[in-house]
């Protein structure tokens, strides 16, 4: 394994160290630096549901790390809870495919680090690579809509190979109407004996 920075201590077993400044990309513009983004699972959500994004990263080579945070915010600005996060390493646009991986999820700070131990992945700006899962929870009073994108804050960060620290962009949050009209489904027909 390449010698790692080490500073973030996740649980009591795996740590990861990264470190980077980021810059917000424009939502619209085509990826010119590598970016993180989100996709939601929903294009609309009611109050008490659980939103789902998968967190992608594009036009990015070597990549030997990653550390995402995604953060949530409702229609009055107050911060939704993550309540679940997960890799589906048999994504086929995984970000490191099936090579050895260390994966650490932190969820009371809400992020997830993945540390490939050799070499470097790439994530085109054409075919992004998935990253990660993130559930969002809903409250049950939510109106209006909700914006959930990938924090560009000291937690959200990217490596080389090397363990040289990567310059990237985060494309804005997406926002999903929240809808106060719940669709019942019932189901009619006849008894038989």
């Amino acid at each position: 394994m390449r010698n790692m920075k080490v500073a973030l201590s996740l649980g009591c077993a795996v740590a990861v160290a990264l470190a980077v400044n980021s810059a917000h990309a424009d939502e619209a513009a085509t990826f010119t630096a590598p970016t993180y983004f989100v996709k939601p699972m929903q294009t609309s959500i009611t109050p008490g549901d659980t939103l789902v994004v998968n967190v992608y990263l594009a036009n990015a080579t070597d990549v030997g790390a990653v550390q995402v945070q995604v953060v949530g915010t409702d229609s009055q600005s107050n911060k939704l809870a993550i309540t679940n996060i997960v890799v589906d390493k048999q994504q086929p646009t995984f970000i490191f495919g099936f090579d050895q991986i260390v994966e650490a999820i932190d969820m009371k700070g809400e992020r997830l680090a993945l540390v490939k131990y050799n070499g470097g992945a790439t994530a085109p700006a054409a075919k992004p690579k998935y990253v990660g899962t993130f559930s969002v929870a809903i409250p049950t009073d939510a109106t209006g809509s909700i914006s959930v994108g990938v924090s560009s804050g000291q937690e959200t960060m990217l490596l080389a190979s090397s363990g040289a620290e990567m310059t990237y962009a985060v494309s804005g949050p997406v926002t999903i109407d929240v809808s106060t009209d719940r669709v019942r489904t019932i189901k009619r027909g006849r008894n038989s004996r």
